[in-house]
């Protein structure tokens, strides 16, 4: 480990020999002259920035160094980093969102003064950076976004908003979710309700149980899961009012609760006239995996009830994985 050490030491020494710095005794933490001029701080930041995100194995060791000693600079390096910002290379992107997150909440308000630009790959960037900061001083500037003409920005600013878990951008989700015609935008939407985890958003995620798009169907029962409390009656409601699909999305986010509260709401089901209904509840019980539930499965096993092939299907599945787990 000394060895490696050492090693990355020097390599970081060649690159910045016209750079005064002194090191804390860790390679990756370098204290740079703070009299360092622009120019240079420029160009320092450009050498790391290529080893950062360079494929090349010959910088393999020094990617996470590079990283750290961008971060390192401070608000010195946000000029060139934010220069980088129209940059549509995924590696680049990668490297560029890992440092504006070492860098931290001292970078939120230079990556703010970028989202009047008309490029989309700029919004991207400073939308993933944004997130990867979580600050909430950000949230309003950011809302606008949500109404971008372009749907990949409307997207990205959705993720961004529900990864600053900020309550202020609740309503606006909630819009995006229940007007926008693109499915990964009402998506990304339903995923960012269920990090900011606010129960105003009940009833807009239980419409999106029937969703015509799988994946907002899927987040929308997710999302559901994360508010606290978890609306277990509401959702059992929504079993008997939604449509198509619907239903059985309300029963399995019944099941992925975990609560032993939503037995008695499967159980009710479990009776129900509609031989996919019962297969649903089945798949529910299943995955609530109370003590409850298993005694209900087993008993359904011993039951000379006569059901459907697809009742039966979903009991082998069950019954299979309750024995994986004993």
């Amino acid at each position: 480990m000394r060895v490696f050490s050492i090693a990355v030491f020097l390599c970081l020494f060649m690159i910045t020999t016209d750079i005064a710095y002194c090191s804390d005794g860790d390679s990756t933490k370098i204290t740079y002259d703070p009299e360092m001029t622009r120019e240079a701080t420029d160009s320092l930041v450009d050498r790391l920035f290529i080893q950062a995100s360079s494929g090349e194995i010959k910088y393999r060791d020094l990617v996470q160094p590079s990283k750290d000693s961008i971060a390192a600079l401070g608000k010195k390096a946000l000029p060139r980093m934010c220069a980088k910002l129209t940059s549509r290379d995924a590696r680049e992107r990668w490297t560029i969102s890992d440092i504006f997150r070492a860098l931290g909440k001292i970078a939120t308000d230079s990556l703010v003064s970028y989202l009047g630009s008309d490029r989309q790959y700029v919004l991207l960037n400073v939308g993933r950076c944004l997130g990867q900061i979580k600050d909430t001083s950000s949230t309003m500037a950011c809302l606008p976004l949500l109404r971008h003409e372009k749907y990949p920005v409307r997207s990205q600013f959705a993720s961004t908003l529900g990864k600053n878990e900020d309550p202020r951008a609740v309503e606006d989700l909630m819009a995006v979710l229940d007007a926008d015609p693109v499915d990964d935008v009402r998506k990304s939407a339903a995923v960012a309700l269920g990090r900011i985890a606010d129960s105003r958003a009940t009833a807009i995620l239980i419409i999106h149980l029937a969703d015509p798009y799988f994946g907002v169907r899927k987040t929308a029962s997710h999302a559901l899961v994360q508010l606290t409390p978890v609306p277990i009656a509401d959702i059992a409601r929504a079993a008997d009012t939604l449509s198509g699909l619907g239903p059985g999305m309300a029963i399995e986010t019944l099941g992925q609760t975990k609560d032993e509260k939503a037995e008695q709401y499967l159980l009710k089901f479990l009776a129900s006239s509609n031989p996919r209904i019962r297969g649903y509840t089945i798949d529910a019980l299943a995955a609530l995996d109370t003590e409850g539930a298993k005694r209900t499965l087993r008993a359904l096993e011993e039951s000379t009830v006569p059901r459907s092939l697809f009742e039966r299907a979903r009991l082998r599945a069950a019954l299979s994985r309750l024995m994986e787990e004993e």
